[in-house]
């Protein structure tokens, strides 16, 4: 396995490289990092050249310096700096939203995509779960990080993951790990404009939308309306599973992520 840094906009991002044949890129959720994929990253590089890294604030990468600076234009540099030309852009709540964003800004680099437990920028949550990202908010710019990280493991979302000791033990560590700049941080990453949600018919790159069967009532919502308006996609629910539904069951996640680059790219060659 190689791993490195890029430099972008001040702040060194990392990254993780292994297997060879068309590149997989895998971006993970909020407060989350790498290790989200271990499971994927394995398994899928005996076929494909795999990619993973930090999102800029999370796990080993750093938070924001002033500069301005976008999530998917991150992503863009990045891929750049390891010479991909294309690839599979498989996300999951924010990494998912970030997928979405790159395909819109920049179509010709996306092979196809993965959009799992899916947020989508410009598409809000219910009063309840902004109201619980409000308080977490506070508490980090109060230098009150260790009380934000509880509150944030305590989210609804992660109802199903905490039943799974081996899964819930390994996203402790990295709540545990994450640096909170999300929360606190005055520098967030510009956002693209139109926002995504106006803007979900534009995909045409091949789409599997795949929703947790116990995810939120948001995010199964989401999955469908993402599922309504991207043309040819396929919905696929992630049965004993919850919002972390890679790591909740990976064996029908890597299996149902298999399937689909065999119908949509192997049939076609």
């Amino acid at each position: 396995m190689e791993t490195g840094f890029v430099t972008i906009s001040g702040s060194k991002i990392y990254w993780e490289k292994a297997g060879s044949g068309d590149p997989i890129i895998f971006i993970h959720a909020d407060a989350l990092d790498t290790r989200q994929w271990d499971l994927q990253f394995e398994y899928f590089s005996k076929k494909f050249t795999v990619v993973r890294f930090d999102i800029r604030g999370f796990g080993k990468s750093e938070i924001p310096t002033e500069a301005p600076y976008s999530f998917s234009e991150d992503l863009f540099i990045l891929m750049n700096a390891l010479s991909i030309q294309k690839a599979h852009i498989v996300g999951l709540s924010l990494g998912a939203a970030i997928g979405i964003d790159f395909s819109l800004t920049h179509p010709e680099k996306v092979t196809s995509l993965v959009l799992a437990d899916s947020g989508i920028s410009g598409d809000g949550f219910n009063e309840k779960f902004i109201k619980n990202i409000k308080t977490i908010e506070e508490l980090a710019k109060n230098d009150q990080i260790d009380s934000a990280k509880k509150d944030w493991s305590d989210l609804s979302i992660f109802n199903y993951s905490r039943r799974l000791p081996v899964v819930w033990e390994k996203v402790q560590k990295m709540v545990c790990d994450t640096s909170g700049y999300r929360w606190y941080g005055k520098n967030q990453p510009i956002d693209i404009n139109p926002p995504a949600i106006e803007r979900l018919s534009e995909i045409k790159s091949n789409t599997l939308v795949l929703v947790g069967e116990h995810d939120n009532d948001d995010f199964q919502r989401k999955a469908n309306l993402l599922n309504k308006k991207i043309s040819g996609n396929q919905l696929i629910s992630i049965p004993n599973a919850g919002h972390l539904s890679n790591m909740d069951n990976p064996e029908i996640f890597n299996h149902t992520m298999e399937s689909f680059y065999f119908e949509c790219f192997d049939e076609k060659a």
